[in-house]
């Protein structure tokens, strides 16, 4: 078993001790029932940054074929062919270690992600083809840091690290309150429960894959049947501290079909945003 396995292990055992602290052991096994795990991101700040490292924000690195990504429609805001606004790359090969990451992801190449914005850096999340994810697989040697042009907002670059945690789904709860099975067993009764406890243990951030925390009412991230169906590629939460501040202290989404990630398509990416 590998180190973050057993940190999985202990991280687990602590959320199933508050579970039984506030006299819910009975309902442990359905509190938990969802439960993935998830690589929380952290963002660290960097005015350089290796070419093709896993980052967020700054110019992206792009090989020289690389078609940069354009709005396809036509609006009172954004013309057709404006340049989308660049967010964040992942180096696949940093989520090598983990299996379950390993298990759903290509091992090599880079993932880009882009969407909608103004000059302010202000992301759009509510046009269509507002967000994009392209997978590319080549020679790294040929990256290089790319200028979409002024028009298009660039923000403070940060590395990104990727650890282990556990995401426990618990908004899926509420669907599953009124079904025939939780009447049956009595666990209709955690509808009435203060479940805030668990937050601390699933806390909305920056995360990759796993389940995602919602801020807002999500007619597909509350439904249970259509989690099942997708991938959470990036859980993108608001970083005012390098220039992205998503409406009011805002979340955007990414997900992909899990049938479209295992044949490596992108083209049917979900792309959702909520302010706080």
């Amino acid at each position: 078993m590998d180190q973050y396995e057993h940190d999985l292990a202990s991280q687990l055992e602590r959320i199933s001790q508050a579970i039984r602290a506030r006299g819910l052991g009975a309902y442990e096994e359905t509190l938990l029932a969802r439960r993935q795990p998830t690589l929380k991101i952290t963002m660290d700040p960097a005015d350089i940054l290796p070419i093709g490292c896993s980052k967020f924000g700054g110019k992206p690195d792009l090989p020289p074929d690389f078609v940069y990504p354009r709005y396809t429609k036509d609006d009172i805001l954004f013309a057709q062919g404006s340049p989308l606004t660049f967010l964040v790359q992942y180096r696949l090969k940093d989520f090598a270690p983990f299996v379950f990451a390993r298990e759903l992801l290509p091992p090599d190449g880079m993932l880009y992600f882009f969407g909608l914005g103004d000059e302010s850096g202000e992301i759009y999340y509510n046009y269509e083809d507002s967000g994009r994810v392209i997978y590319w697989q080549g020679d790294v040697t040929t990256l290089r840091p790319y200028d979409p042009g002024e028009e298009v907002y660039t923000y403070k670059q940060a590395a990104l690290k990727f650890e282990p945690t556990w995401s426990l789904g618990l908004h899926l709860l509420d669907g599953y309150y009124g079904t025939k099975r939780a009447e049956a067993t009595g666990e209709s009764r955690l509808a009435d429960e203060n479940l805030d406890f668990l937050e601390r243990f699933d806390e909305l951030n920056h995360r990759a894959l796993g389940l995602p925390t919602i801020q807002q009412p999500s007619d597909v991230m509350e439904d249970e049947e259509q989690m099942k169906r997708l991938v959470l590629l990036l859980q993108l939460d608001y970083a005012p501290d390098l220039g992205l501040g998503l409406g009011d202290a805002g979340t955007i989404y990414f997900l992909v079909p899990a049938k479209d990630l295992r044949e490596r398509v992108f083209e049917n990416i979900w792309f959702e945003g909520a302010c706080g």
